[in-house]
């Protein structure tokens, strides 16, 4: 059993690698990409560009999406329980992910964390829903958020 350990461990790197989409990244590019019903739990991303990406039914649940910019993307039925999607910056200001313009009906936001470092998810607590709402620079109507 344990000789199989490590094929099978480059066989889950090669599938991840072959969707061509990073689990951890600062500041890239997804803009515009198709990203309908991936599997982007515990992702780890700072500051990446998503807008206009197709997020439909994507699972984000558990991941840090600390500064990504949603803008004008479709998040319809995408399941970001518990993400952290804010962070305090260095003087003590709370800054989000962007949701101007993205379709968020259906998406569900509960349990959506703010952290003291966008680096780090530890010490992270759940963020209020009016806070969320200023500072994701979105009302986020037809989402989930208790």
């Amino acid at each position: 059993m344990l000789n199989l350990l490590p094929p099978l461990f480059v066989l889950a790197l090669l599938i991840a690698a072959g969707s061509g989409v990073p689990t951890d990244c600062t500041g890239c590019d997804l803009s515009g990409r198709d990203l309908h019903g991936a599997d982007l739990s515990s992702v780890s991303y700072v500051g990446v560009d998503l807008s206009r990406a197709n997020l439909r039914g994507a699972n984000v649940r558990n991941a840090t999406l600390i500064g990504v910019d949603f803008g004008d993307a479709d998040l319809r039925d995408a399941d970001l329980r518990n993400a952290a999607l804010c962070a305090y910056d260095t003087v003590g200001r709370i800054g989000c992910s962007d949701f101007r313009g993205a379709d968020v009906r259906g998406a569900d936001l509960r349990g959506v964390r703010v952290c003291q470092s966008a680096r780090q998810a530890r010490g992270c607590v759940p963020v209020e829903a009016a806070t969320l709402r200023r500072a994701a620079h979105s009302n986020l109507d037809g989402a989930t958020l208790r």
